[in-house]
């Protein structure tokens, strides 16, 4: 959209094959088959706020379905970008999939409940929530001849970039 923004939209999708129902007392196989499936439509858009600012973002319908049990939601991602002005050093910064917890719908039977108790009675347990798997980046970047004021031939060039990640389950204690 000109100079200055643009609008995108994907879509992802994930579906496995039928895949067998193991139990504790059936464990290669019960006859029973399941699948699992994801799906994440976006739609993003990013704007050069400046001659050396941008900034951008997306905006994601998540569905994960596993066997008869779904879960539906949404994340965002953010994300700049800085031209310093130091010849080719550039500065970025994302933050990845912020958004509610995930929680599938239903109920589970908890095997670990009739091994524990060695009893053939099964609990069933609704499923607990979880964080999406948030990731704060940092990056940076420059043309390595340029950076260096090094001669070169226009038809080559040697980019440098590094990352850093901190996931949010990326926990010290």
């Amino acid at each position: 959209m000109g100079d200055y923004q643009t609008v995108s939209v994907h879509a992802i999708n994930l579906v496995t094959d039928d895949m067998p129902v193991r139990t504790w007392e059936q464990p290669q196989g019960t006859g029973e088959n399941f699948n699992a499936s994801d799906l994440v439509i976006g739609l993003g858009y990013a704007r050069k706020l400046t001659d050396r600012f941008s900034l951008g973002g997306n905006v994601r319908f998540l569905h994960s379905g596993l066997e008869a049990e779904t879960y539906d939601g949404v994340a965002v991602d953010l994300g700049t970008l800085y031209k310093t002005g130091l010849r080719s050093l550039r500065l970025g910064m994302a933050i990845q999939n912020l958004g509610p917890e995930v929680k599938y719908s239903g109920e589970f039977r908890d095997y670990r409940s009739e091994v524990e108790s060695q009893d053939s009675v099964a609990l069933y347990e609704e499923f607990e929530g979880a964080s999406l798997p948030t990731i704060f980046r940092l990056g940076i970047g420059f043309d390595f001849f340029e950076m260096l004021n090094i001669a070169h031939d226009e038809n080559h060039a040697l980019a440098i970039a590094a990352e850093m990640n901190h996931p949010n389950d990326n926990r010290s204690d």
